[in-house]
Order: C-alpha cells, then sequence, then structure tokens
C-alpha cells in the first residue's frame, strides 16, 4: 500500500507544473507526509477546491474557476475531463455519480465559474480525514482560434497565455520580434503557427515572417507601425490543443 502511494505522489510531482501545495497533512496511520493540492493554475485559468459536503447518501465538492486577469470566463472555454472513479488514500474507489456547472448565482462574477461534482460515499468513515485524489484533464477550447497576447509595452518578456510564453518582446517600427517558450508536447517537432496583429477587430497578417523552428525565435514585419498597447494572435496551424493534465488532493472529513 505505501509503495503505491509513494509511486502516485511521484508521478503526481512530475505531472504537476501548475499546481500549489497550500498546506501538508499527515496519515498518523502510514506516517507517510502527504502534500495536498487544493488549488491549480495554468495562467489566466486558476481551479480552487472550495468545500465538501458529506451526507450517508453522497459526498459533494464544489470547485471555483477564475480568469486570474479577469477577463470574462465562460464555462465552456474549458473542457474538463473528470474520470469515472477517484480513489483515497487507503485506496477506496468512489464513483462520480454526476458533474454539474453551476451557472444560476447572480453573485458570480463575470471571470468566476463554480462545478459541482457528486461522489458516492463509498465506504467513507465520518469519523476519520482522507484525501482523496483527484486527477483531470483539461483542454482550453477558448484558444481554439488562437491564442492572444497584449502587449502594453515596446520591451516586455515573460508574458503568458495558456501554455505558451513569449520572451524577449520588442516592438520596433513595423517590425514585432520575440521568443517563444510553447509547452505544447510536439513543440520543436512538427509545429506550424500563424501570427495575426488585431487592428480594431480586423486581423492583419505580417508581409514578411522569419521562423526559426528550433529556437522558436519568430520576428514578424508588418505593413505599418505598431503601437502600444498592441494585441496579437498565435495560432498553431497542424495540431490540436494540448491536455493539460492536474491532480487535486484533497481532504474530506
Amino acid at each position: 500500500m505505501e509503495k503505491r502511494f509513494l509511486f502516485f505522489i511521484v508521478i503526481l510531482l512530475l505531472f504537476q507544473p501548475g499546481c500549489q501545495a497550500e498546506s501538508s497533512f499527515t496519515n498518523t496511520s502510514q506516517e507517510i507526509p502527504l502534500p495536498v493540492y487544493e488549488k491549480l493554475e495554468k495562467y489566466p485559468l486558476s481551479i480552487e477546491f472550495i468545500e465538501s459536503k458529506i451526507t450517508d447518501m453522497e459526498i459533494t465538492l464544489q470547485f471555483k474557476l477564475s480568469h486570474l486577469d479577469e477577463t470574462p470566463l465562460l464555462l465552456n472555454d474549458y473542457d474538463i475531463h473528470w474520470p469515472s472513479f477517484v480513489f483515497d488514500q487507503n485506496d477506496v474507489p468512489y464513483q462520480i455519480k454526476s458533474v454539474e456547472k453551476l451557472t444560476d448565482d447572480p453573485n458570480t462574477l463575470p471571470y468566476e465559474g463554480y462545478i459541482e461534482i457528486v461522489l458516492n460515499p463509498g465506504t467513507h468513515q465520518k469519523e476519520k480525514q482522507h484525501f482523496l485524489q483527484l486527477p483531470l484533464y483539461i483542454t482550453p477550447s477558448l484558444y481554439r482560434h488562437g491564442y492572444p497576447f497584449s502587449l502594453t509595452d515596446e520591451r516586455m518578456d515573460n508574458i503568458n497565455t495558456g501554455d505558451i510564453i513569449l520572451k524577449d518582446v520588442t516592438i520596433d517600427g513595423n517590425v514585432l520580434t520575440f521568443t517563444m517558450e510553447d509547452q505544447h508536447p510536439e513543440a520543436g517537432k512538427r509545429i506550424q503557427y500563424s501570427f495575426k496583429h488585431l487592428i480594431d477587430g480586423l486581423e492583419v497578417y505580417p508581409l514578411f515572417t522569419r521562423f526559426d523552428a528550433k529556437t522558436l525565435t519568430v520576428e514578424l514585419e508588418f505593413s505599418t507601425s505598431l503601437s502600444t498597447p498592441s494585441d496579437i494572435i498565435i495560432h498553431r496551424t497542424t495540431v490540436d490543443l494540448p491536455e493539460w493534465r492536474f491532480s487535486f488532493i484533497i481532504p474530506i472529513e
């Protein structure tokens, strides 16, 4: 049992680039320190475990989704894939009975949303604290037409949208240069990109695009000078959207 759970922890750490450890708990029966992941982030998305409600018939878990940059969030912007079963630290299974997007709260801010998950209670013992291991996959559907970036200065660094980061961004007249860090699994292999500049809602393509596939260095030359702020869109044209892999470890009692 210990070996299996320790193996899970190792795998979890390998696939948790956006997770924040909020606190630490200890399983006194096994004396294994348990990291607790109640909040996950992949900018601009944040997912946070809010609360659990336990009855004899079911366990209800509530999560809050929000955009950290306070841009409007629609729950359909992200396709979240939950497993059929989740397990606690003792390998007790809990079947997911339903997943519901809560949309009827008038107090919800435009950049927030809530999801409620109902589990069967399994053999949960109310007098003991349990830790649920809840993996999930997220497809960022809001980027299906490209990743938007707002350039507010002529020189910027580490601009992050989803799984693409722009570094060493420079605007020099009608020329825009930057280096991309693409976290897509196929990055550096067979991905091709398109680049567009948004002007008053119109999409303007560059006259010339110089792109180094090895270093992901980009130079875009447009017909007119770029002012700040400027909005650009980067679109992967040869691959599907990636799946972001996360796992919660949350206490219930």
